[in-house]
Parts: structure tokens; sequence; C-alpha cells
């Protein structure tokens, strides 16, 4: 029997032998791990290669940058890349287990080609810009990290995991990330820095490393964390988490105790991850979420707009529910008020700090963080005219910046992920990186009609996260914001196909 939704395969007859039984226990196992990927995707405490470190050396030329990340002093882990590991290696054990037994299945699948080419060509692009690189070995680890998440993409695709299999981690995510965030916010304080990350001492507003918003009168008011690096960051796993959940939600049947209790549940989750979403001060992630919303909005809206004049096939329910557009657009309407009101109370609560957040305010904090990404952006241009080909060298841009007078003291990368892409591996390597969330959005716009209630969730976090690539670099820079990128472009390609067993929204 087909699973639905999930693995595609059936076994060859009711006698299935213990490898085969074992094909279909590896498959099970290989979900498994992916959904623990996905929930790991909330911890970044790196694990370094430490019998790599030897050969990982750079001159305290450097020390501003080797300072403050992990990737510029050791070739380094995370623990989602062990889990997204686990997850193709069980996978592929499954394909040969199925093989020995000829299972019918459906066939291994490579593609989609314009996803799996760009990443493949990317990582050969960081390869050879190693030959232009201050640190050649870095752009090299890129290199390999690339080819990594092309098996990992390749492992999702013949998964083929539900809905349910992304958003059920990315529900607990957001759960995690509000309720910390909420804690870091009245007491001032990261409270887990150490613990979660390996620092030194927890960050208060009070120190000039922190991440804050600064009010009229000069208070420091700390932004949260979450259980990430930076508020940034937690913004776009944000961005991510919180549409795929919302149509998870969204697509959930009627009258049923189940499915209400589920409800709850995934409310409650999308109330802490706005919360969170709000106390990060992420403006990127915010403008991220709008933009995202007026796509969802707009995709609905033509929808709708089709259904008054046809009878309606199915909606955001699986095929066998029936999940009216009246009831749709009532939860819509729940979310929308959802929302409204935390942001209402927030403002009510920290108006000034958001008036302060949104209105660009002239303290000497915003100016000078607003000048330094003028700064990077204009010595992008000039180490990207110097090196349009091949780039500086992958991840090498922040080692290049400290040569250049007027970033000598900025040592980071500039915040817009296609430009810091061409700057570092060259012209190709940009188009190779923009073409894969063109295709997949263009595609989802020519199935509008014919749209799986995930891949409606998929594309608006893609949307939102598109946008927080245009204003920050961690989905190129940082190995795990690499994986968040690729994994939503992933699902956009996987859950828009028309061949898709989740029902379609009308």
């Amino acid at each position: 029997m087909a699973a639905r939704g999930i693995l595609t395969w059936r076994q060859a007859g009711t006698g299935a032998n213990l490898i085969g039984r074992l094909a279909l226990g590896l498959e099970r196992l290989a979900l498994a791990a992916f959904i623990i990927t996905i929930l790991l995707l909330g911890y970044w405490r790196a694990i370094p290669l430490s019998w790599f470190s030897q050969s990982w050396a750079v001159s305290s030329q450097y020390q501003l940058v080797t300072l403050f990340n992990p990737q510029y002093r050791a070739i380094i882990l995370y623990p989602s890349d062990i889990a997204a590991a686990v997850t193709i290696t069980l996978c592929l054990l499954g394909r040969i287990a199925a093989s020995i037994t000829r299972q019918e299945r459906a066939p291994l699948r490579f593609g989609p080609l314009y996803l799996m080419l760009p990443v493949i060509g990317m990582a050969a692009l960081s390869a050879l810009s190693a030959t232009q690189a201050v640190l050649p070995i870095l752009s090299l680890e890129i290199a390999l990290h690339l080819l990594f998440l092309a098996a990992l993409v390749i492992a999702i695709i013949n998964l083929r995991p539900p809905l349910w299999a992304v958003a059920a981690p990315l529900a607990l995510l957001l759960a995690i990330e509000g309720l910390l965030s909420l804690l870091q916010t009245l007491a001032q304080s990261t409270l887990l820095g150490p613990l979660l990350f390996n620092w030194s001492h927890n960050i208060t507003a009070a120190q000039p490393e922190a991440s804050i918003v600064q009010l009229p009168d000069g208070t420091r008011w700390l932004r949260a964390y979450g259980s990430l690096p930076h508020p940034n960051i937690l913004g776009g796993l944000l961005c991510l988490a919180i549409p795929v959940v919302a149509g998870s939600y969204l697509r959930l049947p009627r009258r049923s105790l189940a499915a209400g209790w589920r409800a709850w549940l995934l409310l409650i989750s999308l109330g802490l991850g706005l919360l969170a979403l709000l106390l990060s001060f992420s403006r990127a992630a915010w403008l991220g979420v709008f933009i995202a919303a007026l796509w969802a909005g707009l995709l609905l809206w033509q929808r709708r707009r089709v259904a008054r004049h046809q009878p309606p096939v199915s909606s955001f329910a699986p095929q066998n529910t029936s999940l009216h557009l009246s009831e749709a657009a009532r939860r819509l309407a729940f979310l929308c008020l959802l929302g409204a009101g935390l942001l209402v109370s927030l403002v009510a609560t920290l108006g000034p700090a958001i008036q302060s957040r949104l209105l660009l305010s002239n303290s000497t904090l915003e100016q000078r963080s607003l000048s330094e990404r003028a700064i990077l952006l204009e010595a992008g241009a000039t180490f990207f005219t110097q090196h349009p080909w091949l780039g500086v060298g992958a991840g090498n841009m922040p080692l290049v910046e400290l040569s250049y007078p007027p970033t000598r003291n900025i040592g980071e990368s500039t915040h817009n992920v296609p430009i810091a892409i061409a700057v570092e591996t060259g012209l190709f390597g940009m188009l190779l990186w923009l073409l894969p969330p063109i295709v997949t959005l263009w595609y989802t716009w020519e199935r509008r009609f014919a749209l799986s209630a995930a891949g409606l969730a998929a594309s608006v976090a893609l949307i939102a996260l598109s946008i927080v690539a245009q204003l920050d670099h961690y989905l190129w820079t940082q190995p795990t914001g690499s994986l968040i990128w690729w994994l939503a472009v992933t699902l956009v390609a996987l859950w828009s196909e028309r061949s898709s067993n989740e029902a379609t929204i009308h």
C-alpha cells in the first residue's frame, strides 16, 4: 500500500522478507531524522572538528574576524548538520534495501534540475574561488557544505515529507522561541548564552556588544535572542516557521475533536512565535513577514475570485475532508486578529522602542549601523569590480575587508546575500543562487489555482526569507542559515507540484 503524502513505496507482495521490512523501517527513520534536523535549526552551538584545527591557521592581522566567528578558526559542524547527515544516510540505506528486495517504488529523483544544478554549480564555483582566497580552506569547506546540502535536497525530494512532518517541529520551535524571548525581554539578559553557545557570559543591554534598541532618552533595550546567537537570525528562523505552521493550522479539518486540540496547540505556538518575532525587533524579518502576507493574500484573493464561478473541489483540508472557503476565511481572520492583538499589546507596552526601531532614530547606535551597511555595500561593489568572475573566495569577504581602509574596523560581510555571493564567488555564483527561488516562485504563481496548502505555506516562507536575504547575510555566511534557505526553496519546489498528494486550495 502506498503511503499518502510522505514516502512513496509499495512492498513487493504481502510476504515481504526481513530486508523489505528493514527498507520500510529505514525510510521511516529517515523521516524521523529529518524532523529532528528541522527541530535542531534552533540550536546553533558549533562543534569544532579539532583534528583539523592545526591546518586552520589565520594570522593575527585577521583577529577582528576570527574573534567572533568560529568558522574562521576551525572546521566546524552544527547539530543540524549531523541530523541531516543521518537523514541522508538512512534514506540511501533504505533505497539500497528496497533495491535488493526489488520493491516497487517511485524512481529515485535527482531534480528538479533548476534546483539541483545551481546548488552543485555554486559548490564548484566556491571551490574555484579558493584560488583567490585569503583563507582557501574556508572556501573549500563552503563548497563541501553546498554539496552536502545538495545531497540533503535529494533526500528530501525522495522522502516527500508531508506538511505535518515539517510543521510539527517548527511549531515546537515557535513555542520555545516565544517563551525564551519573553523571559529574555523581562530579564533583559540572554539567559542561556553560556549553555547554548559556550559564551563566557550572558549578554545584557549595558554591554557594548549587545543587540539593542536605543530609546529617544538614551535607554538601552535588549532585543530578544531566543535560542539563536543574534536577534536577526531569530527573525529569519521565524520567517520560515510561522508561515508553515499557519498553513498547517488552516489545513486542519473541522468538526473533529483531535483537530480541535491540534488547532489550539498550533494557535498557541503561532501566538508565541509572533511574540518572538515582535520582541526580536528585526526589521528585516518584520518586512519579510509583511510582504509574504501580501503574497499570501494575493494568491487567496485570486482563488476566491475564481471560486465564485466554480464549485470548490477541495480546500485546505486533505482530499477526504471538507473545509469550506468560509471556514478557511474564519481561520484566516482569527490569525489576523491574533497578530493584531499581539501587535497592539506590544505597542502599548513598548511603544517608544518600536517607534525608535521603525522611524530610524537619530541615536548614535542607529546611525552607526546604517553607515556601516552603506560602507559595506560600497566595499562590495569595489571588490566585485576587481574580481568579477571568481570573486575573493567563498566566505572570505570579511577577511578582505580588513585590508580596505573604509571597512578595516568592521570585518563582516555585506548585509545582502546576492551581493555577498557575487563578491565571494563571482557573477555566475550570484546568478546561480538567484535562479532556484525565482523559478520556484514563478511555478508557484503559474500553479496558484491548483496549489496545495503546503505549497502555499512554503512559498510564503520563501518570500519572507527572500526579503530577509536582501537585508542581512546569515542565510549565506552561516552554515545553518544556508540550510534554512535551501530547505525553504526545496519545500516550495516539492509541495507546489501538481502531482502533490496534498489537497488543492480553492
